[in-house]
């Protein structure tokens, strides 16, 4: 009787420590989860801090970029002009020639017009204007006489005329000769202007090279920077996904690998509840819905859903087992993310409602691992 006493007492000890333990083993299990949630949390944080850091310095990188690509332009537009006003130029002197030539020949014009004429007069003043005379004696008649002198009035005045024509022909050949000119010395002073531009382009032009050398660089490191924080945030979430496909670790809500999807907690129907019925149904009217896990949206789908309404699936990836885990969000009244977008657990991502196939506003929760629907129960409480 009294080893049999011994046995029983003996067992119940044995009970209470392997209790005792089990219980142990939760909260340590649990301590250690929210360690490694803890550390998730903090390389998010450095993933977006580089994330921020890698954005700025590629927006400053490509700002450089175009300030490049603009100066490049500048300096290509600046050549264009430069070798038009050479061309101009080229032309004007070809035109200054010319005009030169012109003036140099109606001024040996005018020269020897006016040579002749002053010839023609000396002689005329040496003889005693005989040759007046005797075209004036040699008239026949006074009629005569009056023709003869004025013929003599018009070569004198021929000769006048030509000279006037000449000397107009001249100062007008000048003008212009003066103005070609000025155009030249014009276009040549904007010329050199441009030169200068150019040069200064060309400073401005190495400058932003080195300084968009310098900012490639840097965007490359905060790249490679940020490409780490994203690796050392894959990492640590995977191991959380592997502990959770292992069952080492007491998660938190309310026992489950995921996160309860809402406040309310009152089930009004389970998963089976009635036929082809494949996830669980909270009492969830009008409430904030949250993200189970960390995720990647896959679906966010407005229309009825084949029954489900306005619906959102959640993609939380493959654990180190293989094991591909979704989750389903359904009947919601509004979407609050969009397909491709990456939500943490416990992100609000929808307001639930009414939508679909759907008796009264709640939230229809499923869970699924590798493509298949599982009871949620035992995945969150």
């Amino acid at each position: 009787m009294i080893g049999k006493m011994r046995k029983k007492e003996t067992r119940r000890h044995i009970a209470v420590i392997l209790a005792s333990i089990f219980v142990l083993s939760l909260l340590t299990a649990g301590s250690v989860y929210a360690d490694l949630q803890t550390d998730l949390d903090e390389a998010k944080a450095r993933q977006q801090q580089a994330q921020d850091e890698y954005d700025a310095k590629k927006s400053v990188e490509d700002d450089l970029a175009a300030q490049v690509t603009v100066t490049l332009d500048n300096i290509a537009a600046t050549q264009t002009e430069i070798e038009n006003i050479t061309a101009e130029i080229a032309a004007k002197e070809i035109e200054l020639t010319a005009a030169s030539l012109e003036v140099s020949k109606k001024e040996k014009e005018y020269n020897e017009q006016n040579r002749e004429l002053g010839e023609r007069l000396r002689m005329m003043y040496e003889s005693g204007d005989q040759s007046v005379i005797e075209v004036l004696l040699g008239s026949e008649s006074v009629v005569d006489f009056l023709e003869n002198l004025d013929m003599v009035k018009r070569i004198h005045q021929s000769d006048v005329d030509v000279l006037n024509s000449l000397d107009e022909s001249l100062t007008e050949l000048e003008a212009k000769r003066d103005e070609v000119e000025a155009i030249k010395e014009s276009l040549a002073a904007y010329n050199e202007n441009l030169v200068v531009q150019e040069q200064n382009l060309e400073a401005e032009k190495a400058t932003l090279e080195v300084l968009y050398e310098e900012a490639k660089i840097e965007a490359s490191e905060a790249q490679d920077n940020l490409e780490e924080m994203k690796a050392e945030t894959a990492r640590i979430q995977s191991q959380i996904y592997a502990d959770i496909a292992s069952g080492s670790y007491y998660t938190g809500g309310f026992g489950g690998y995921f996160g309860w999807p809402c406040n309310a907690t009152i089930v009004t129907c389970p998963y089976g509840g009635y036929p082809g019925h494949k996830g669980l149904d909270i009492g969830a009217s009008y409430e904030p819905v949250y993200a189970c896990a960390d995720g990647v949206v896959t679906v966010a789908s407005y229309g009825w859903g084949g029954g489900w309404g306005n619906y959102i699936m959640i993609d939380h990836g493959v654990d180190s087992s293989g094991n591909h885990y979704r989750t389903l969000y359904a009947h919601n009244s509004t979407l609050l993310v969009s397909v491709g977008q990456t939500v943490s657990r416990g992100q609000q991502i929808s307001v639930s409602g009414n939508t679909g196939n759907s008796t009264g506003p709640h939230l229809h929760l499923e869970v699924w691992v590798n493509g298949v629907q599982v009871d949620p129960w035992p995945w969150v409480t």
